[in-house]
This record gives structure tokens, C-alpha cells and sequence, in this order.
């Protein structure tokens, strides 16, 4: 009985994350196709993830629109 139990409550934490889970990724998915990119955003791409070399990324850094993970991982 006290496996069932702890089964059970295993299962229902689970699913319950799945659950969340799974609406914050639609949450976003709606909210990031329902509107076009922003200055920063538009910035970002064209000095950084669209630039003609990797190293672009890291000769600018005191420019506070570079997020260097995040402009490595927008141009892999």
C-alpha cells in the first residue's frame, strides 16, 4: 500500500510538470509568433549572429546589447 502510494504521488508530481511544462511552451510559442522582433532584438542579429566571423562577438563586449552566450547560441 505505501508503495502504490508513493507510486502514485510520483506519478501525479509528474504529470503535473509536464503539464506546466507544456503550457509555458505554448504560452511562449503564441507570444513569440504573434509579434516581429524588436530593436534590440534586430541589433543582435545583424552585428552579432549574422556578422561575418565568431570573433565579432567578442571584440565588442563593453556595447551592452552583447550577451556573448546568448549571441553565440543565435548563430549556432
Amino acid at each position: 500500500m505505501v508503495f502504490l502510494r508513493k507510486h502514485l504521488k510520483f506519478l501525479l508530481v509528474s504529470l503535473s510538470f509536464i503539464l506546466i511544462l507544456a503550457y509555458g511552451i505554448l504560452l511562449r510559442y503564441f507570444s513569440m509568433t504573434s509579434r516581429g522582433l524588436e530593436y534590440d532584438e534586430i541589433w543582435t542579429l545583424r552585428h552579432y549572429a549574422l556578422a561575418d566571423h565568431v570573433t565579432a562577438i567578442f571584440n565588442e563586449l563593453s556595447i551592452p546589447n552583447n550577451h556573448v552566450l546568448h549571441s553565440l547560441l543565435v548563430r549556432i
